[in-house]
């Protein structure tokens, strides 16, 4: 989920390192031009805000609004682009926008003004004396606009990471170092450098949501973000509005619960949810489930999932439901249910609950099922014997979703919701190790909800 940035001033060769980029990383690339056309969006006018910063000062302080509106909306939009990580932005202000941001390698690059001033004669069918204008002109525009909007020098070398000049390195040997770098451990991505990214992308959303769509008098700073929860500051106005903005905040995208700072029962909500961060934390390890390799017989299956018990973090035993299966690397390529188990006994289990699929509500189901020989009773015969020998891969049922470890329980609860399974492997680099259950969703959802009403009680 690394982020690169690209500064560079008119026709210095961003473009072009971006494409470079792209084609060794395949990461996405993002331009300073589809920021302005989507920060458009939020009602901010671009040209405006350009024009006014050739007004004198006096007039220029009365845009000082219409300022900090771009910032917010570009920020929004920039964060919307990058929020899952793997891009690159060429375009200035990425260094400014993105600076709280972790493993984002910041690049300035820098070309002869000889080579510039070639290029825009090329394209602007300029002379030479006339491109090496242009270019001065555009500079300075382009200086004058940052130290304006963000009261920063544009140029200055402290807010790289990596400054790069062209006179003396070619745009292949500048993408090899940017590569390196990328792949080095100070950006490899961790869980907490994923979670501060996803927090620090919705935030933004939020801010410019309220600043720019609504008319809530709220500062930037009078709500935090973590995990998908908004905490919202006690404020005179978010009591007398607690409602409207509850609604509002919850409307956005990302956004999971809006706690109001100063209730006790949504400081507890919050610091649950801010103590189970990923799958890691609530996930039951694999050694402590029933798991078997494909080529194991249902009656090994039967005898494992009978005498398996689940040890809880709480110490309470659970009888397990269901068995994992994984192939010989480890790699996870199956379930068994205890229905499953009983189908693979009987001849007849399979062929009757398929036709009775195709038959409900066609006929009274109690009719249908008189014909067939009895399924309790085919599971007591030495057919039934014979096929607990099979494999299980014969009964087996492919796995309908998985999470990785790294994955935050969002994702966990949207597996479980949208596949309708109440347990969700759990997998790293390839191996499962271990397993999510509803029952650990639910324990803690319950338990945060109770406590929270007996304290409000």
């Amino acid at each position: 989920m690394a982020i690169i940035t690209i500064s560079r001033g008119s026709l210095s060769g961003g473009e072009q390192l971006a494409k470079n980029l792209h084609s060794k990383l395949g990461y996405r690339i993002v331009s300073r031009e589809s920021i302005l056309d989507a920060a458009a969006r939020y009602g901010v006018d671009h040209d405006e805000l350009q024009k006014g910063m050739e007004l004198p000062p006096s007039m220029w302080q009365r845009l000082t609004r219409q300022k900090d509106r771009f910032i917010l909306a570009a920020k929004a939009t920039l964060a919307a682009m990058i929020e899952e990580g793997d891009v690159i932005y060429h375009g200035q202000a990425g260094q400014f926008l993105l600076r709280d941001v972790p493993n984002v390698l910041k690049v300035r690059l820098i070309a002869p003004l000889e080579h510039r001033a070639k290029l825009a004669a090329i394209e602007k069918g300029l002379t030479q004396d006339e491109a090496i204008k242009y270019i001065h002109q555009i500079d300075l525009k382009r200086t004058a606009w940052v130290e304006k909007i963000y009261g920063e020098q544009w140029a200055d070398p402290s807010l790289y990471d990596l400054v790069v000049n062209l006179s003396a390195i070619d745009i292949e040997s500048a993408a090899n170092m940017i590569v390196k770098l990328i792949e080095g451990p100070k950006f490899r991505n961790s869980p907490e450098s994923e979670t501060q990214l996803r927090d620090f992308c919705l935030r933004t959303r939020v801010t410019a949501a309220i600043a720019l769509q609504s008319d809530f008098p709220q500062r930037t700073d009078d709500f935090r973000v973590s995990g998908g929860t908004v905490s919202v500051a006690n404020s005179v106005f978010a009591r007398e509005n607690r409602q409207r903005i509850n609604r509002f905040i919850s409307e956005l995208p990302g956004v999971t619960a809006v706690v109001f700072k100063g209730d006790k029962e949504d400081s507890s909500l919050l610091e649950k949810a801010e103590n189970i961060q990923t799958v890691r934390d609530i996930m039951l390890p694999i050694d402590r489930y029933p798991n078997l390799r494909e080529w194991a017989t249902i009656r090994e299956a039967l005898v494992a999932l009978g005498a398996s018990s689940i040890k809880l973090d709480d110490g309470y035993l659970m009888s397990p439901r269901y068995v994992l299966v994984t192939n010989a690397a480890g790699a996870l390529v199956g379930i068994l249910s205890r229905r499953d188990l009983l189908r693979g006994l009987s001849p007849h289990a399979s062929a009757v609950e398929k036709s009775l699929r195709g038959l409900e509500g066609m006929i009274a189901v109690s009719d249908f099922r008189a014909g067939w020989p009895s399924l309790w009773s085919s599971l007591f015969t030495a057919a039934a014997g014979r096929r607990s020998r099979e494999s299980v891969q014969s009964v087996m049922t492919p796995i309908k979703g998985t999470v990785n470890v790294d994955d935050d329980l969002d994702t966990v609860v949207e597996t479980m919701f949208d596949q309708e399974v109440d347990l969700v492997p759990v997998t790293d680099s390839g191996q499962v190790v271990g397993v999510v259950l509803m029952t650990d969703v639910f324990d803690s959802v319950a338990e945060g909800v109770l406590e929270t009403t007996i304290d409000a009680e």
